[in-house]
């Protein structure tokens, strides 16, 4: 089979006496557009032309305060595969998307599904405090899958569901799912808990800026966005 280059040489032979021409050169089982300008190399774009598109489409991502007599819960967990170092955090919010109390803490965790655990019965024993109400968000779908289907899970965190079904059994629980771009208050957290040396515990006042910040926004309403790119006839 004749090379790609050779391919285009024979086929600009035919076109060097015209100023200027376009046509299509096949390589292989693809058609490449070739356009030919005198005194100039040929110009070949490789790449195939496709009626298919990608597409970036966006989603609005809002976070919604809870009605009373219920206290939402956020929470998030990390881990770093190339550090192996895990962090944890949550947040504890009121009928008016008030911070009541938030936590970040380092964590002896494998695995990220292992952090969201631990960081789950962290922020559900915060909870407990504040109301017999708790709605649960979280940005994992495969933990709110497992903890809605009432379902032991792997051995390795029965454990750790136990637990949870155990504390649920005290209060009313509901579970719902957002994606990461709205759940950035807890994700800020467990990111600085990673780098936090021991368990620290926030409150309105003493809560940082960033934190303070990314609370007044959800509680304002701000929308977030999560940006997918699509193929489209």
């Amino acid at each position: 089979m004749a090379s790609q280059t050779s391919i285009i040489e024979s086929f600009s032979h035919d076109f060097l006496s015209s100023h200027s021409s376009s046509s299509y050169v096949r390589v292989g089982r693809q058609d490449y557009p070739v356009t030919l300008e005198r005194g100039c190399s040929t110009s070949v774009d490789f790449m195939p032309s496709s009626p298919r598109q990608r597409v970036l489409r966006s989603l609005m991502v809002l976070w919604h305060p809870p009605d009373a007599p219920w206290v939402k819960l956020n929470t998030d967990g990390a881990f770093s595969s190339a550090t192996l170092e895990a962090g944890e955090g949550g947040l504890v919010r009121g009928t008016d998307g008030g911070l009541l109390r938030a936590f970040c803490s380092p964590l002896d965790a494998s695995s990220s599904f292992k952090a969201e655990l631990m960081a789950l019965i962290r922020g559900l024993e915060m909870a407990m405090e504040f109301s017999t109400h708790i709605w649960i968000e979280l940005d994992s779908a495969a933990l709110v899958t497992l903890l809605t289907s009432g379902q032991p899970g792997s051995a390795v965190f029965r454990h750790h569901m136990a637990l949870i079904r155990r504390m649920k059994s005290q209060r009313q629980v509901r579970f719902s799912h957002i994606y990461r771009e709205g759940n950035r208050a807890a994700d800020f957290l467990a990111s600085r808990g990673v780098q936090t040396p021991t368990m620290t515990y926030y409150d309105s006042v003493s809560a940082p800026r960033y934190l303070k910040a990314l609370v007044r926004m959800d509680q304002l309403g701000y929308p977030n966005f999560r940006f997918r790119c699509r193929d489209v006839d």
